[in-house]
């Protein structure tokens, strides 16, 4: 197994020997699953190329990290040139400014169902539709001052340039929600109810529709290999991870342990029976490498999914076993306040008594992301049949994961132990 810091390199202008992998983004909620796994599936080196420059935790012997401002001049073209990968994994994403923030379940369900009756009236009209759609998309993180797409093109640049060469495959991150999963049926007439890879785009602008024409355009030039992979919700333990999902789901629970509250679910009994996806950040991973090492998915557009969807049924009460609490699901959607009440105050105490990691509530729990992630009333299914059949039979647990995370979590210090002391007013339930 090569050392972490083996960047040594095939003579420039000789074909790479063995793969050597790069991940742009690596310190997000999925370049760090895509970072596990490729450590974990061979031995060839891996680079995590981010600002910070940081391996995931626990691989700093594996993973050699690497800092780079891919929007800097001739930055990337310098980190290809000295680590000359081979497959290129690109996860990276810019948050955009102007989303939901703290409102609650509750008021966007309301909107939704205040903007219902006009969607057919507004997708039929030229002007009305797309400023409406564009203003729905800023608010779900889709729309953006042109940032994601620059940075793309920054990385398509460097890939064309000589500092590239080396380069054989560019495994791209989109999303599922190209296809409106963020607007569903109630805001999007056209919403198709099994998402396939040619669905049509959802109306309206989105960063996604420029990142993707850029590695279609760039796969079309016939030199590099290129793949898109698009999932829902990404399953990830990653600290500081604005898009974390498993990082809300399991700070919630723990601060409703800590305050001796039942572990209420917030966005309602709908929410709680609806379909979804997710996607495990390591399964992205096996999906991006299968594609790397399969010419048939060159130029090819992948759904990614753990299996089959899940409900919020299949996967609450498993969480409220995993913090001893009784799950509980109200029929209208609420706020992680109401439930936990002063949530810096619940964290400063439980953080101080557990000795956790030294981290403010912020980083550790992305409250706004748990609440946009509940106000999915109606069913997400993708057909996964396309990987499929062409020979990707990777599936998870969903709940599993879940639970899975949670270790990493409190390895990491973000959450505390599972058997911890009960809380401030006794275990809930």
């Amino acid at each position: 197994m090569p050392a972490a810091d083996d960047t040594r390199a095939p003579p420039a202008g000789s074909p790479a020997t063995a793969p050597r992998h790069l991940v742009i983004g690596a310190t997000g909620v999925a370049g760090d699953g895509v970072v596990r796994h490729l450590a974990a599936a061979s031995d060839a080196p891996v680079f995590a190329l981010s600002r910070r420059g940081t391996a995931p935790q626990g691989l700093h012997e594996r993973v050699t990290g690497v800092p780079c401002d891919v929007l800097a001049p001739g930055a990337l073209e310098q980190a290809l040139a000295a680590h000359r990968p081979t497959h290129v994994y690109y996860t990276a994403h810019a948050q955009p400014a102007g989303n939901a923030g703290d409102l609650d379940p509750r008021a966007m369900q309301a909107m939704l169902g205040l903007a219902k009756p006009f969607a057919k009236v507004w997708d039929a009209l030229p002007l009305v539709g797309p400023w409406v759609y564009g203003q729905i998309g800023r608010r779900a993180g889709i729309v953006d001052d042109g940032r994601n797409g620059a940075i793309f093109d920054a990385v398509a640049a460097a890939l064309r340039s000589p500092a590239g060469q080396s380069v054989e495959h560019l495994a791209v991150l989109t999303g599922g929600r190209l296809y409106g999963v963020h607007l569903g049926p109630d805001l999007y007439p056209g919403f198709p109810a099994r998402l396939v890879e040619d669905s049509p785009r959802h109306p309206g602008p989105s960063w996604y529709f420029a990142v993707e024409d850029a590695a279609q355009a760039l796969a079309a030039e016939g030199r590099i290999g290129v793949s898109i992979h698009r999932p829902h919700f990404i399953l990830a333990a990653v600290q500081g991870a604005p898009y974390s999902l498993v990082n809300g789901v399991g700070v919630y629970a723990a601060l409703c342990r800590e305050v001796g509250a039942d572990l209420v679910f917030l966005g309602g009994r709908r929410v709680y029976e609806a379909r979804f996806e997710a996607a495990s950040a390591e399964l992205i991973g096996a999906q991006m490498r299968w594609a790397a090492a399969t010419p048939a998915a060159r130029g090819e557009a992948f759904n990614v999914s753990n299996g089959e969807p899940l409900r919020w049924s299949e996967v609450w009460p498993a969480v409220a076993a995993r913090f001893g609490l009784r799950p509980v699901v109200p029929d209208a959607p609420t706020h992680a306040r109401k439930v936990v009440g002063d949530l810096e105050a619940a964290w400063r105490a439980m953080r101080q008594r557990h000795g956790m990691a030294e981290m403010s509530l912020a980083s550790a729990f992305p409250q706004a992301f748990l609440h946009q992630s509940m106000i999915m009333t109606w069913d997400t299914h993708y057909d996964i049949g396309k990987c499929r059949a062409m020979g990707f039979v990777e599936a998870r647990d969903q709940a599993g994961e879940f639970l899975r995370l949670f270790e990493r979590l409190q390895a990491q210090g973000v959450l505390p132990p599972a058997d911890g002391a009960a809380g401030l007013a006794g275990a809930g339930g």
